[in-house]
């Protein structure tokens, strides 16, 4: 499960380098053991920006095809989730429990002036 999270991430190798590599990079996760941080990345939601063009489609595809293969084999569907690059995946405002963590490159945040926070 842990290598289908990691599918859509272009720096992929092993799940196991994959997972060490997060856990160098994400502070929070060096305190977890690697049991925890292993439960920690399937149960989360992978999220890596393409720029538009032929490399984000076929991303988006190869994604579709792995979690339909999922679903035929009845697990329950999992992989990276690819955006564009500018996309917003977050609103202002919006009622959520999920926390962000940035790992590769860096995330711009705008506020609509007036708006509550």
């Amino acid at each position: 499960m842990i290598e289908w999270q990691f599918k859509g991430v272009p720096f992929f190798q092993d799940p196991d380098e994959a997972l060490e590599r997060f856990k160098a990079r994400v502070p929070m996760s060096r305190e977890l053991n690697a049991l925890a941080f292993s439960e920690l990345v399937i149960e989360s939601e992978i999220s890596f920006a393409y720029r538009d063009g032929p490399e984000y489609h076929d991303e988006t595809r190869k994604i579709a095809a792995l979690k339909a293969e999922q679903a035929r084999q009845g697990r329950p569907p999992r992989g990276t989730r690819i955006v564009r690059e500018g996309d917003v995946i977050y609103e202002q405002g919006e009622f959520g429990t999920s926390f962000f963590t940035i790992v590769n490159g860096s995330v711009t945040l705008l506020s609509t002036p007036g708006a509550n926070p």
